[in-house]
């Protein structure tokens, strides 16, 4: 037997182990791509938090230094200037610390009309529905701040 017919059996184990590490790693480059290129980016809940933050800014506590997650109950009037979109439909409810509900929206009718539709999940409904809660602290010139839940509702036109 020759030496070098020798050296190639010595090194066919590892040649084996060799070309499963390769396999072995193409198999989760592909994946991972697959996987990426697959993904169903949904953007609709990224939106309606955009709109929350839209809202707390313009309700905000304070004038010169606006206070984030605090709400002046004197701005709570102005609530429907801060919606400045027709394809934004939504409800806002704030649940104080005596669970009285102050209801506000800015297009109380169509509203009403499109939120039931939210629950049936049609098939091709034209609006994505979303509901987020949080915690907030109201606060106004007497500086009697209270806590409170908010609970916003948004139906929010389907752009795709």
């Amino acid at each position: 037997m020759k030496k070098g017919s020798y050296d190639v059996a010595l090194e066919l184990p590892q040649w084996f182990f060799r070309i499963f590490i390769v396999i072995l790693v193409l198999t989760i480059l592909v994946a991972g791509i697959y996987v990426h290129i697959s993904r169903d980016i949904q953007i609709d809940k990224f939106e309606s938090q955009m709109i929350k933050y839209n809202i707390y800014s313009c309700l905000s506590y304070g004038t010169s230094r606006l206070e984030p997650g605090i709400i002046d109950r004197t701005k709570l009037p102005m609530f429907n200037s801060c919606i400045r979109s027709e394809d934004v439909i939504l409800k806002m409810t704030l649940i104080n610390e005596e669970s009285k509900e102050e209801y506000f929206y800015p297009n109380e009718n169509t509203f009403r009309e499109k939120r039931p539709l939210c629950d049936i999940k049609l098939e091709n409904f034209p609006y994505k529905c979303n509901t987020i809660k949080d915690y907030v602290i109201l606060n106004d010139i007497t500086d009697n701040p209270s806590s409170a839940f908010v609970e916003f509702d948004i139906i929010l036109r389907n752009i795709t």
